[in-house]
């Protein structure tokens, strides 16, 4: 019995193990892995049910006894997960914290930060939630000029003799988050060609509503012929939130944005910003639950949650915790040879009857109507994440499929950077080559702006 008891154990810390560090593992012994896994689980199955009944026959007391030792662990096991989301969570915007429409202690001190322009590189919008601040220096990295974009210099109202300008908005993978200015994809199209002039106007942490309404502000501002409209495949959920921390709790923007929103007959709507001043940041920190409580009205993730986001148990609320921190579920959807992204709630979002799917769909082609009746060019750019290149590693199909086809037919000319690294790499895209941490390496971001220069080309120089 006791040898059983031990192997049981073994085989169990190592299936824990193999979802821990999954996606450390060499291509080569993943399927070993998997195997493993699998008949190691159905191993400790068998020799759980064979134990049982043979102790239930030889001594029902004694498993009576085993059951309520089993109950009086459990207890305990649930008391000691009160205690470490008390301690180990207490700093975080976790679980227990959104229950009670909280804000962290770090998430204060970016706001008290924020309230006070204290902020190296980003102010206070009323449009937009927030922006690049006026010749703004982060770390040496990031530069920006005095007009608020990522330049090195100045821009003019109008088009220098012989060039042709191009806008370039979205988020951080068009800022070029991670990388200096010269090495963000716009500069670099820049650079290496003659032609064009490129204006980067993506901020990090935005979405697709925040692009939109940043260009419908300035597109007055600077002359140019051409609107690049970036966009990264998790955007789709972003552009639906109005805090970010209710999507993504442990975000480094705990800002409130304008987001779009379908009507009751499913027509685009695109709300303004809830905050039209720092006054209501102000209030957000006096008043947390209050103010919280009527953002949470708004933002359709807060609405459509389901009650497993926010669990009873307090084993729940660890395991949610611990998912944040480290990449479990990813590692159990890769174990599993299927791709799972939880933290970043894409599950469903592509979906054709998606609400999110719905909106996006109509919010690029409000943008493209703004751009195309100004007589201008917009171009769609679909950056993949992470999690869409290791999907085309295990030859599935990216879940933003769905949209780039959308967009294709209602006659949308839109780009995806999957394509052109399909094309470099082949079956297999070298993930850590691709990415930095999160964000394009310099490699990459080259490879986007000659993908641009050369679609641009092709199809074709009207406007």
């Amino acid at each position: 019995m006791k040898g059983i008891l031990k192997s049981v154990w073994l085989h169990a810390v190592l299936i824990v193990l193999a979802i821990l560090f999954f996606d450390r593992l060499p291509n080569a012994l993943r399927w070993p892995v998997r195997i493993y896994c699998l008949l190691a689980l159905a191993w400790i199955v068998f020799r759980v049910v064979r134990v049982a009944i043979a102790v239930w026959r030889k001594d029902p007391k004694r498993l009576a006894f085993a059951f309520a030792g089993l109950a009086v662990f459990y207890l305990c096991f649930e008391l000691l997960c009160v205690a470490f989301n008390k301690v180990a969570t207490s700093g975080e915007l976790n679980y227990r914290a959104r229950d009670s429409l909280g804000i962290s202690d770090e998430h204060r001190g970016v706001l008290e930060r924020f309230i006070k322009g204290e902020s190296s590189f980003y102010v206070f919008d009323p449009v937009i939630g927030w922006t690049i601040k006026t010749d703004g220096d982060f770390r040496k990295t990031y530069l920006a000029n005095g007009q608020g974009l990522r330049a090195d210099r100045e821009y003019s109202k109008e088009v220098p003799e012989g060039k042709r300008r191009v806008i370039c908005t979205g988020d951080s993978y068009t800022f070029g988050v991670e990388v200096r200015n010269s090495e963000a994809w716009p500069a670099i199209l820049e650079r290496e060609s003659e032609e064009y002039e490129t204006l980067n106007l993506g901020i990090p942490g935005t979405c697709l509503t925040q692009s939109y309404l940043r260009y419908e502000k300035l597109r007055n501002d600077f002359d140019h012929e051409i609107v690049v409209i970036g966009f990264m495949s998790n955007n789709i959920q972003r552009t639906v939130n109005v805090y970010r921390p209710f999507l993504q709790p442990s975000s480094g923007f705990p800002f409130v944005k304008p987001f779009a929103q379908l009507d009751d007959d499913g027509q685009l709507e695109v709300v303004d910003c809830p905050f039209q001043s720092l006054d209501d940041y102000r209030e957000l920190l006096n008043q947390p639950a209050k103010v919280l409580g009527e953002l949470a009205l708004m933002d359709y993730h807060f609405r459509v949650r389901s009650a497993d986001d926010f669990p009873f148990l307090p084993s729940a609320r660890t395991w949610r915790y611990l998912c944040e921190q480290l990449p479990l579920e990813s590692n159990f959807g890769q174990l599993i040879n299927r791709g799972y992204d939880r933290n970043l709630r894409r599950i469903d979002a592509y979906r054709p009857d998606s609400y999110r799917l719905k909106a996006v769909s109509q919010l690029f082609d409000k943008f493209a109507k703004l751009v195309n009746e100004d007589g201008r060019r917009a171009v769609l750019l679909v950056y993949p994440h992470g999690g869409d290149i290791a999907d085309y590693n295990r030859k599935h199909d990216p879940e933003y499929q769905s949209l780039v086809t959308r967009l294709r037919e209602s006659g949308h000319e839109c780009l995806d950077v999957l394509d052109c690294l399909k094309e470099k790499y082949g079956k297999k895209i070298p993930v850590k080559r691709v990415f930095l941490r999160m964000h394009y390496s310099p490699e990459t971001n080259a490879d986007v702006a000659a993908f641009v220069q050369r679609e641009l080309a092709r199809q074709g120089s009207g406007k």
